[in-house]
């Protein structure tokens, strides 16, 4: 089981003591119905209590990637973004600019700006330019051999070929760093393709690896050595991380690719298997967590496998019923309030306008002076009846939001 080698390796952050909110998933549309029949069910305060949805934890939460090797099992290190994101355009200036180095001999100054290049790679919000990443691996492998460095030369022109594997070598460049880039081409045929499971499923179709979409392969695969995965979307996430000829099978879990509904999933075994697996990269291990999915609560405790089905007591759908009749109550009164006050805003209105008409030709001072004051008496009960046809509707907006 996948969630029982996790729970091994991912180690979360231990739970902040002094927050004793408690979080509970939920679809996010029926907030205070959610609180009343988790605090029912698990005969906890209200207060302790946080409804989230998924995709408040699950939110631009970085991938986490565990090689497994037989029986044993490893949380991979990830290169992630260590600063502000940039785009392609960025890396190309870098790697020209590493390319007038390395004319010129300049192997310090290439080195420092194609590391440079290399470093805010994983920052790129938008899918990456194979061209790019290709060139700046090639030039790597070319500045390696320079200083006598074959063994990175190979690597990097490994990881240049990954990303264009009918790549060939560029003439313009010297001849010298050619064997190690012949070598890196013949070695890229007998990598190791290791098989590649991917948490929750769904994450393929946003999934590049090296510059490929993985789409909706049945058996995805992973090349040995170093790879660029990207999650794409809205707001795309790089990653570079090495995969050892050893392992025998990968596992990527992509929490931030999880749908909106991904709640409804506890209502199943093999759902619940999924959560048990995505959770630890999100919450604290060890930690309760409870999830309201259509009226019925589960309790788990993160990092462990079972899930357990509470009982919601009637008390709380009869809490819920006489609240949801009483707040559709003050609706209906709300609107209907608002409604007579419009009335009689337009009854003033009228009456209003027609004195104002009267003031325009009086038939003396007197007659002039007593439409005035209608004007001014009925302007009074206008506005008036506004404000409260206003609050009215504030309060059926509400009472609407709470009922509905």
């Amino acid at each position: 089981m996948w969630w029982m080698l996790l729970t091994t390796v991912v180690q979360a952050e231990s739970e902040n003591r002094d927050d004793p909110t408690i979080p509970i998933l939920y679809s996010g549309l029926d907030e205070q119905a959610s609180l009343l029949r988790v605090s029912k069910a698990s005969k906890r305060p209200i207060d302790t209590l946080l409804p989230r949805t998924i995709v408040d934890i699950s939110q631009n939460a970085s991938i986490t990637v565990l090689e497994i090797d037989g029986d044993s099992s490893k949380n991979l290190d990830i290169n992630i973004c260590p600063g502000n994101a940039v785009s392609n355009i960025h890396i190309r200036k870098l790697t020209q600019k590493a390319d007038n180095y390395l004319n010129y001999y300049e192997l310090d100054k290439a080195s420092h700006t194609l590391k440079q290049a290399e470093d805010v790679m994983v920052c790129l919000k938008e899918l990456f330019n194979a061209d790019d990443i290709r060139q700046m691996y090639y030039l790597r492998g070319i500045l390696e051999q320079n200083i006598g460095n074959n063994e990175a030369s190979v690597r990097a022109f490994s990881s240049a070929i990954r990303i264009k594997p009918d790549m060939q070598w560029n003439d313009i460049y010297s001849p010298d760093a050619r064997p190690n880039f012949e070598q890196a081409k013949k070695s890229f045929g007998q990598l190791n393709a290791i098989p590649l499971e991917i948490n929750p499923t769904n994450a393929r179709s946003d999934l590049w690896i090296n510059g490929s979409p993985l789409l909706s392969a049945e058996s995805p695969v992973i090349f040995e050595g170093r790879n660029i995965i990207q999650i794409v979307g809205l707001d795309t996430q790089t990653y570079e991380l090495d995969i050892s000829a050893d392992a025998t099978s990968i596992l990527l879990l992509a929490p931030s690719t999880v749908p909106a509904d991904a709640h409804q999933w506890v209502q199943t075994p093999e759902g619940q298997e999924v959560l048990s697996t995505l959770l630890p990269t999100l919450l604290p291990t060890g930690s309760p967590l409870y999830v309201q999915d259509r009226g019925r609560v589960w309790e788990t405790s993160i990092g462990a496998s079972d899930w357990t089905e509470l009982s919601v007591p009637k008390s709380a759908e009869r809490q819920l019923n006489a609240k949801q009749t009483a707040i559709r109550g003050l609706f209906w009164g709300s609107l209907a309030t608002s409604a007579t006050y419009f009335g009689l805003a337009m009854g003033h209105y009228a009456e209003g306008y027609g004195a104002y008409s009267k003031t325009q030709q009086p038939k003396s001072w007197d007659n002039y002076t007593i439409n005035s004051d209608v004007l001014e008496e009925q302007r009074g009960y206008y506005r008036s009846d506004l404000i409260r046809m206003g609050l009215g509707l504030s309060v059926a907006g509400l009472s609407y939001r709470w009922a509905y």
